[in-house]
């Protein structure tokens, strides 16, 4: 089990580790694929991350934020990367989005990758417009929602706020983009719990395939990307008056399929 450091009273998560660190066969160690920044052997991950360190590794990764904040936090706490923030007071008409991205496109997307990571959604007092997850993109930017070409995999605060759905959309060459999955929204309304999800990714150019702890959520076969290299993106996404909400991420694993 993660050692548990003492966390900001607006913090309740529930233990992030429960039933998954046996899983994850243990601690992984947090480094670069490489210490010279070059390619990992092909049977070695690309990049692996279990927040352990005193903070925010940045030969790994970038701060992003995007639009205005009353606080904005991004931080390793605990065995786990913080993203929180409140926005009481904020501009009505602007959408808050932050988090991390890697430092380097290390998604070879062209020779097919697997991305895993664990997202805790905190079982937040009021999950309305908040977002967590994470995208891909071959292009590095403070908005990864905005960009001309990225898949998007979050989950989506459904009203009154104690449940959420998931969402994914597939953006290429600025075209508006395509719903890959919705959960039937807006014909359900209802939503699902989101407790601490074990997420992994197995993308190539022409397939997606999403587990959800184990369980296939999603599988997509035609997708035709053009993509060689690309960056992770962990995110949080907030409207406007809204006091500190946080999600946590851990244990980011990047390897060749």
């Amino acid at each position: 089990m993660r050692r548990n450091l003492p966390l900001p009273r607006e913090i309740t998560r529930r233990d992030l580790l429960r039933g998954v660190g046996a899983s994850l066969g243990g601690v992984w160690l947090c480094r670069a694929a490489v210490a010279d920044g070059g390619e990992a052997p092909p049977d070695e991950p690309i990049l692996e991350d279990d927040f352990s360190g005193d903070g925010l590794d940045e030969s790994l990764w970038v701060r992003t934020a995007h639009n205005d904040f009353q606080e904005e936090v991004v931080e390793v706490v605990g065995g786990l990367l913080r993203v929180g923030c409140s926005t009481i007071g904020t501009e009505d008409a602007t959408v808050k989005r932050h988090g991390v991205r890697t430092a380097e496109p290390r998604v070879p997307v062209a020779g097919g990758v697997r991305i895993e990571y664990t997202v805790d959604w905190n079982d937040p007092f009021n999950g309305c417009y908040m977002q967590a997850g994470a995208y891909i993109s071959p292009h590095a930017g403070d908005n990864p929602e905005g960009l001309d070409d990225r898949l998007e995999f979050v989950y989506v605060g459904v009203p009154p706020g104690q449940k959420a759905r998931g969402w994914v959309t597939l953006r290429r060459d600025g075209q508006h983009p395509t719903i890959l999955m919705d959960e039937n929204w807006p014909d359900d309304r209802d939503g699902r719990e989101i407790d601490v999800q074990r997420v992994v990714m197995e993308l190539t150019p022409e397939s997606l395939s999403i587990l959800e702890n184990g369980e296939q959520i999603l599988a997509v076969t035609d997708l035709e990307l053009g993509w060689d290299q690309a960056y992770v993106y962990l995110q949080q996404m907030s409207h406007s008056n809204y006091p500190m909400r946080s999600v946590f991420f851990d244990d980011v694993r990047i390897e060749r399929l």
